[in-house]
């Protein structure tokens, strides 16, 4: 066998050990999907991606994950929160003293809880990259079928009557999307979440190995608008009053300040009336009876990047612009769920 023959004969077999390799990962999750342990199979699928840019590994990452919240139905036990009868002081607590108890405390003091650094500044870096890619991947390309950006997978299970919602939202905003659209996006945020303890915190809040909900899991990057106000809402009034639930808002630079940030009502309230005079939207709160009721009450943090604002759908809040602010605001909304706990009418998808 001469030189030249043996050259090109180590490239094919080069090439055909790499479609060969490239493929197991594709038969040990047919073999583990088969034995009906879905979540094992996402497990596994999840590994391969972090040193894959194969797409079909992160479209067959999302489809499974659809998979799993439809096949699996164990409720988590939750009592109502009680509002506190005399809240201190709204404050942020460290991540070290987070916990489920002190979330519910938070919840029944404050309506929420405000964690101060809770992510580093890696995976704050990492978080922002991902928002950039998955923008700029969107605006390459909307109807592409990108790592990054792509419609096409999810349009197999997204519900028809909603997807058309999905697109309008996606297509005519620079300031979010959802992220089930880049399903890279999904996969590293995960990874992300999870190496800093937020899954399992997540887990223990609702019981079980979490749920996220296709519309409700967004990337945010919002430039500040002169002149705009934001209606006041409870996201309670569109998605129910499920109790296994918690809201994650993370802030990925400070805001509040130069950057669009948050005008809250830090105390627990129940769900006010929507779309009354004074409203914006059917689904807001009106701002005349915000001033009337709780206009002394209303606060403005500065967050700071890495922050966490968790709160459940009882917790009143709207966007915040100022004339002075010349920054986007980087944020990521996550909202998480027990396999009972998700809302009507939504996409469920597994962590």
């Amino acid at each position: 066998m001469d030189g030249a023959f043996q050259s090109v004969f180590k490239r094919v077999q080069d090439f055909a050990g790499g479609v060969l390799a490239s493929k197991s990962w594709e038969r040990r999750i047919d073999a583990i999907e088969k034995s009906g342990d879905l979540y094992a199979a996402i497990d596994e699928l999840q590994r391969v991606a972090r040193t894959s840019e194969d797409g079909e590994v992160f479209r067959r990452l999302l489809t499974l994950r659809f998979k799993a919240a439809r096949a699996y139905d164990r409720p988590a036990p939750s009592e109502p929160v009680t509002p506190s009868d005399a809240p201190p002081p709204f404050k942020p607590i460290p991540k070290d003293a987070l916990s489920p108890a002190r979330l519910r405390q938070g919840l029944s003091e404050h309506g929420c809880l405000w964690v101060k650094h809770f992510f580093g500044k890696s995976d704050v870096s990492a978080l922002t990259e991902l928002i950039d890619k998955a923008f700029n991947a969107k605006r390459a390309d909307f109807d592409g079928r990108e790592n990054w950006f792509d419609l096409q997978t999810p349009h197999t299970f997204i519900p028809k009557d909603h997807w058309g919602t999905h697109i309008h939202k996606m297509k005519d905003s620079e300031e979010r999307l959802m992220l089930y659209a880049s399903p890279e996006g999904l996969s590293k945020w995960i990874d992300i979440i999870t190496h800093a303890g937020l899954t399992a915190f997540v887990e223990n809040v609702v019981g079980e190995r979490p749920y996220i909900t296709a519309s409700k899991t967004m990337l945010r990057r919002v430039n500040p608008i002169k002149d705009h106000v934001f209606g006041w809402h409870q996201d309670g009034a569109f998605m129910g009053r499920a109790l296994n639930t918690v809201n994650v808002w993370a802030p990925l630079n400070d805001c509040g300040e130069n950057s669009p940030g948050l005008a809250i009502l830090p105390r627990r309230i129940d769900l006010l009336p929507t779309g009354t005079e004074g409203a914006m939207y059917d689904w807001s709160v009106s701002h005349t009876l915000i001033e009337a009721q709780y206009g002394k009450q209303i606060e403005t943090p500065l967050f700071e990047a890495g922050d966490l604002l968790l709160f459940d759908g009882f917790f009143l809040h709207r966007s915040l612009m100022g004339e002075h602010m010349t920054h986007p605001r980087y944020a990521v909304e996550s909202w998480f769920f027990s396999s009972k706990g998700y809302p009507k009418d939504y996409t469920p998808l597994v962590v």
